[in-house]
């Protein structure tokens, strides 16, 4: 599939989520064999009042928390999986 059909998709998944107005970023990945695309998103300003703001929780044990659930779906040459929490102050700069 093509990724112009890959973010339609996703952008249909994403209907009525966040607010692409304040910011939208969209990444290509995968492989040769497998194309993968994500979408981020901000929240929208209503969403942010229910949850809180968004904070980056990446190589946090946070994170490995909600992805541990699906290591065993991701195929095994998958790149940059954690597998543990990145020492405490570290710096998540240049990540978002």
């Amino acid at each position: 599939m093509s990724d112009t059909v890959l973010f339609a998709q996703a952008a249909l998944a994403l209907e009525g989520v966040g607010d692409a107005s304040l910011g939208e970023w969209r990444e290509v990945g995968g492989s040769s064999s497998k194309t993968i695309v994500h979408v981020r998103r901000r929240l929208s300003l209503s969403e942010e009042k229910g949850v809180g703001q968004a904070c980056d929780i990446r190589e946090t044990t946070e994170a490995l928390r909600r992805l541990r659930p699906f290591l065993s779906v991701l195929p095994p040459d998958w790149p940059e999986i954690p597998t543990r929490a990145a020492p405490a102050g570290s710096s998540q700069k240049n990540k978002s």
